[in-house]
C-alpha cells in the first residue's frame, strides 16, 4: 500500500525542541529566504486480515473470524527522515532538510520576491550505507489543494499514515546545529523588520526593529516598538554528538548600548513518581555562576533545559534526575528592556558544547534580531476645563469646585464645555488617544475626541477639544478621562498606556 501523508499546521511555540540542521540553499542570486519546520510523525494504522470466498471453499476448512485489528498508534517521531520540498508549479527542488532524533526537521530555500506560493514534500530516508528509500509523500492538504506558504517562518507538522511500522534504520545525522530567533512573547520573528531576513525590501526602511503589519497570530498593528520585560524564544540544532550540539549560551546585543542578556531565567521541570504523583522543581537556567561553567565561557551565560533531561537533580536524597517536562519551551531569556538605553539593538547567540568549546555561529537568516527598544511613556494630560468663551472652569490650582451649566440664558458660552489636553509621545511613538466622559453610575456619555495615528507623525503638543452635541449634561457628578496608547509592545499587548482623569460635580440650570 503507498503510503499517506497527513500534513497538520501547528504554532511556532509546539515545536520548541525543535533541531535545525543543515541548511540547503538555492542560487545566490535569490533575495527572499523561506524556513519551513516541524515533527515528521508515523502512525501505524493497522490492517484486519480477512478470509477470501477461496479460502472458505477448501474442503475441511473451519471458517474462523478475523483477529480484531489493533488500535492505531500514536505519532511516533521519524528520526533522521529527508524531508524535500518541491514548488507544486514547476516541481523544481526548493530545499531539503534531515530530520534529528525526536522527527524535528528544519529546511530552507531561497526566491526572488516574497509571495505565497504551493508545496508538496517528499520523505526519504537516506543509509550510511548508501541509497534512499521513499517513506512517502504528500501532494495535498486535507481541502484537496497543495501547501500554500503564505509565512517566511512556516510551521508544518508531516504525519505519515501507514498500515505498516516504519523502520528507519542506520539514519546519517547532521553533524552541526543552528540557532534561530522565533518568537518575541507571541509576535512571530517574521512579523518583526529585521536586516537579514528582509535585506533588500524597500518597504524595510527606517522601520527595523518594529512590527510588521499584522499578520495571523499577531493582530497588534504595524510599527510597534518594544518595550518592557521581552520574552525571547528560540531553537537550537542537534548535532550528532556532544562535542557538536550546543549546552550553553549567551544572547548578546549591539547598537545603542552593547552587552549581554543577563536576567534571571527560571523554568519549572516536572518529574513523573510512582503512582499518579508529580514533583515540580523551579530551575535557575541562568544566569549561570561561572565556577559552575566549564572555564573560560564568562558571564551572563544560560543553559538549555532540554539538554538536562536524565541529569541528576542538585540537593535530592535519593537523587532524582530531570526530566524531559518544561514550561515555556523554547523560551531563552526574559530580558528586562528597562536597564538599556532607548535605541535600536541586534541581537545574536554564540553558544557551547558540555564542555565549553565553541560552536560555528549561525549564519541564517533569522540567527540575528532586530529590535527597536523603547521604554519612554507617553504624556496624558487634561491640564484644565474651560467654558466655551476659553475661561478656565477647572484647573490644578482650583479642581474641586461645582462647574455650573447656565441654560437659562440663549448665549451658549456657559453652557457647554472645552478641554486642553496633551496627548504626546517623546519618540513619536503614539499610537491613538481618546476622550471620554461617563456620569453616574458608568453610564457613558462617549467620545468628546480622540485620533489615531501613523508612524512618525506627532499630534501637536496641547489642543482645545469642544464636548461634542450628542453629550448632554445633566446635574450629577462626571468622569473625563483621556487615555494614551504608544507604540510599544512586550510581545504580548500594548504597554505604558497612560490615563488622566477629572472628577467634576455638574450642575445644570435649566429654565
Amino acid at each position: 500500500m503507498t503510503p499517506a501523508l497527513r500534513i497538520l499546521r501547528t504554532g511556532i511555540a509546539l515545536c520548541a525542541a525543535l533541531g535545525l540542521l543543515s541548511l540547503t540553499a538555492t542560487p545566490a542570486a535569490a533575495q527572499v529566504s523561506y524556513f519551513i519546520f516541524g515533527q515528521a510523525t508515523s502512525v501505524h494504522t493497522p490492517v484486519t486480515e480477512v478470509e477470501s470466498e477461496v479460502t472458505l471453499a477448501i474442503p475441511g476448512v473451519v471458517p474462523e473470524d478475523p483477529e480484531p485489528a489493533a488500535a492505531a498508534s500514536g505519532p511516533v517521531p521519524l528520526p533522521g527522515v529527508t524531508v524535500e520540498a518541491y514548488d507544486a508549479a514547476t516541481n523544481a527542488l526548493l530545499g531539503l532538510g534531515q530530520a534529528n532524533r525526536q522527527g524535528f526537521y528544519n529546511l530552507t530555500y531561497n526566491r526572488a520576491v516574497e509571495a505565497n506560493h504551493q508545496v508538496r514534500f517528499l520523505l526519504f530516508y537516506d543509509f550510511k550505507d548508501g541509497g534512499r528509500e521513499l517513506v512517502g509523500s504528500v501532494d495535498t492538504n486535507p481541502a484537496g489543494d497543495p501547501i500554500v506558504v503564505n509565512n517566511r517562518l512556516f510551521s508544518f507538522n508531516l504525519q505519515l499514515i501507514n498500515n505498516e511500522a516504519v523502520k528507519a534504520g542506520e539514519a546519517a545525522f547532521s553533524p552541526t546545529g543552528e540557532f534561530l530567533f522565533i518568537e518575541v512573547g507571541d509576535i512571530d520573528m517574521d512579523d518583526i523588520w529585521d536586516q537579514q531576513a528582509d535585506a533588500g525590501n524597500p518597504a524595510s526602511v527606517g522601520k527595523l526593529g518594529l512590527t510588521k503589519p499584522p499578520s495571523a497570530g499577531h493582530s497588534l498593528g504595524p510599527d510597534l516598538a518594544f518595550g518592557a520585560t521581552l520574552e525571547l524564544y528560540g531553537l537550537f540544532g542537534e548535532g550528532t554528538n556532544a562535542a557538536n550540539t550546543a549546552r550553553y549560551y549567551r544572547i548578546n546585543y549591539t547598537g545603542a548600548a552593547s552587552g549581554s542578556v543577563c536576567d534571571p531565567l527560571y523554568k519549572k521541570n516536572y518529574v513523573l513518581g510512582a503512582g499518579s504523583s508529580v514533583e515540580v522543581f523551579r530551575v535557575l537556567l541562568g544566569p549561570k555562576d561561572p565556577a559552575t561553567l566549564p572555564p573560560g565561557l564568562g558571564n551572563c551565560v544560560y543553559e538549555l533545559d532540554e539538554r538536562l533531561a536524565g541529569q541528576p537533580i542538585p540537593g535530592t536524597m535519593p537523587a532524582q534526575f530531570y526530566s524531559a517536562f518544561w514550561t515555556e519551551l523554547g523560551m531563552r531569556a526574559k530580558w528586562n528592556t528597562r536597564t538599556v538605553a532607548n535605541g535600536d539593538y541586534v541581537l545574536s547567540v554564540e553558544s557551547w558544547n558540555a564542555v565549553g568549546n565553541p560552536l560555528p555561529a549561525s549564519g541564517n537568516d533569522f540567527s540575528t534580531l532586530n529590535l527597536k527598544i523603547n521604554n519612554q511613556a507617553p504624556t496624558s494630560a487634561i491640564h484644565n476645563i474651560q467654558y466655551l468663551d476659553g475661561s478656565i472652569v477647572l484647573s490644578d490650582a482650583n479642581p474641586c469646585q461645582s462647574v455650573i451649566l447656565n441654560q437659562v440664558t440663549a448665549s451658549p458660552l456657559d453652557d457647554n464645555l472645552q478641554f486642553l489636553i496633551t496627548a504626546t509621545h517623546p519618540a513619536n511613538l503614539l499610537r491613538q488617544w481618546q476622550l471620554f466622559a461617563w456620569h453616574g453610575h458608568n453610564t457613558a456619555d462617549g467620545e468628546i475626541a480622540g485620533d489615531v495615528y501613523p508612524l512618525s507623525a506627532p499630534p501637536p503638543v496641547s489642543q482645545v477639544f469642544q464636548t461634542p452635541a450628542a453629550i448632554t449634561y445633566q446635574t450629577c457628578a462626571y468622569r473625563f478621562r483621556l487615555r494614551v496608547w504608544p507604540r510599544i509592545t512586550n510581545g504580548y499587548q500594548i504597554v505604558y498606556i497612560r490615563d488622566d482623569n477629572w472628577y467634576a460635580a455638574i450642575s445644570v440650570q435649566t429654565p
